[in-house]
């Protein structure tokens, strides 16, 4: 039975050589159930990241607001300083669905020891290597070291991220997901777009003297624009990539089971054939 799959989807792992039936190994039908156990989990932990990022998006947008309506000179209104608590608290409650959704995506699993067959498990392996670091160097925040934890946990918190980013490309190879894969693009080419503006940004700070005041704003008025659209587009790719690895899913589950619908119809053809050959008579 032919099975309409990507053809960038390498299954061979689950196969069970033909040549050696009685050596172990995996059917189709365990295998695709395998892969669609882990995109089922992957679909639910990017939907965790991606409520999360909304959150956190909204409360940017509330500080960004009470910002706006400070005056110089005067003093904030009490409906301002009202609502920064709901604002702090609903950056927070973000940012603990986002680490939720990060963690289960970092511990994706699949049984009977076939994780490494997960595509881009690799990347995968290194986000969850750099996120544990940088969790551990925030313990040491009282510890005089030379250099600060923040400053080294920081940087490894978004290298964590660019490794998430590359384990989801393969993921989008894996299911032939172009779409997908250029929205990845655009995230990286929006980041280095935005760093790019500061550093030139920071070029025309330091040369003022040469430079007059308004491009040096202007620059960093647009790196900021450039840098907030990066986890919009983010938030899109979360959104997507979870449909996408949801319905894909499904679909391995729909492929699994016809499959071992056609190989027990196949079986009982064959058994109920055999049975209803006539015996040979006995010579006499």
């Amino acid at each position: 039975m032919q099975h309409p799959l990507p053809e960038r989807l390498d299954l061979a792992v689950f196969e069970q050589p033909q040549h050696a039936p009685e050596e172990s190994g995996l059917s189709w039908t365990m295998g695709s159930y395998l892969l669609e156990e882990a995109f089922g989990k992957l679909a639910s932990a990017l939907r965790w990241m991606f409520w999360g990022l909304v959150l956190q998006l909204v409360a940017l947008a509330g500080f960004v607001a009470v910002a706006l309506s400070f005056f110089p000179g005067k003093p904030p209104p009490p409906a301002v300083i009202f609502a920064m608590s709901p604002v702090m608290m609903l950056a927070g409650i973000g940012g603990l669905v986002l680490f939720w959704g990060e963690q289960r995506c970092l511990h994706l699993t699949l049984p009977l020891d076939m994780t490494r067959a997960i595509p881009g498990h690799g990347w995968l392996r290194a986000a969850y290597w750099c996120e544990l670091a940088a969790i551990l160097l925030r313990f040491f925040r009282g510890v005089a070291l030379p250099i600060r934890p923040r400053a080294i946990a920081l940087p490894l918190e978004i290298l964590s991220l660019f490794f998430l980013l590359f384990f989801l490309r393969r993921i989008a190879t894996a299911i032939d997901r172009s779409d997908l894969r250029r929205l990845i693009h655009a995230i990286f080419t929006l980041a280095g777009a935005a760093l790019g503006l500061f550093v030139v940004t920071a070029v025309a700070i330091a040369f003022r003297r040469q430079i007059t005041p308004l491009p040096g704003i202007a620059l960093g008025g647009i790196a900021l624009l450039v840098l907030a659209s990066v986890p919009v587009t983010l938030a899109v790719l979360l959104w997507r990539m979870g449909t996408a690895v949801r319905l894909f899913g499904e679909f391995l589950a729909t492929a699994a089971a016809e499959e071992a619908a056609s190989d027990i119809s196949a079986d009982s053809s064959t058994t109920g054939s055999s049975d209803g050959a006539p015996l040979a008579s006995s010579p006499t």
